[in-house]
């Protein structure tokens, strides 16, 4: 019975107890489950917290992976880093705990969705081609070499917008040849 009850004190004292938001020395907060050692703490699932006030005044929560690429649950920080340590707000638990559970069944899942950076410029690519042809059809087709020659006129350096509505208006609109 005695062995019984120190394997489950040595349970007990791995397992996470409280959860806290822990000030670096950094500045950066981190929201985790906490264990205490002697040497520092160790944060199961720790996760970076960012709020942000919405248009109808709700603030919206958003829980990020303070180390998106370990694979490790927990990470231990020195208590040298820590400037200071305090309870997870009561009202912050549910989310923080609904967040870190999916981010730790997509790891070890394997189902993080995950994209390079190519792929994203080539989906914003595909995204542009297809507005851009939405508008060709939504305006009755492509651009006329007179639209064309207009805009050409637009972004030529020489053109002056001003100046040419002034020239407009002493002619009544006439073309003047020289």
């Amino acid at each position: 019975m005695n062995t019984l009850n120190t394997s489950m004190d040595n349970v007990t004292s791995l397992a996470p107890n409280k959860y806290e938001v822990i000030k670096l020395k950094t500045g950066l907060d981190i929201v985790g489950m906490v264990r205490d050692t002697q040497e520092g703490i160790h944060i199961t699932l720790p996760m970076i917290c960012q709020l942000q006030l919405t248009q109808t005044n709700d603030t919206l929560s958003t829980f990020i992976p303070y180390a998106p690429l370990s694979a490790e649950p927990t990470l231990f920080i020195p208590n040298a880093h820590i400037v200071h340590r305090t309870k997870l707000n009561e009202q912050f638990v549910s989310y923080y705990d609904n967040a870190s559970a999916k981010w730790l069944e997509m790891v070890e899942n394997g189902t993080i969705p995950l994209r390079s950076n190519q792929e994203y410029r080539e989906d914003i690519k595909s995204y542009i081609d297809r507005a851009m042809q939405d508008i060709i059809n939504a305006t009755g087709g492509p651009i006329t070499p007179e639209e064309l020659r207009r805009l050409e006129i637009l972004e030529d350096e020489d053109f002056d917008l001003e100046t040419e509505y002034e020239q407009h208006l002493v002619t009544k609109g006439k073309k003047i040849l020289h």
